[in-house]
């Protein structure tokens, strides 16, 4: 399964979205991308 931004929106529990200085496998932008998406999101 896919994870979607529709996917992610449906979160209700409280997210922190962390990325590490040295972290080569996701593009920050992947994870901008993630924390816009969870409502609530840190």
């Amino acid at each position: 399964m896919a994870t979607t931004a529709q996917s992610l929106s449906t979160i209700t529990a409280r997210a922190l979205v962390l990325h590490g200085d040295n972290d080569n496998f996701f593009p920050v932008k992947i994870l901008v991308s993630i924390f816009r998406s969870i409502p609530n999101a840190e």
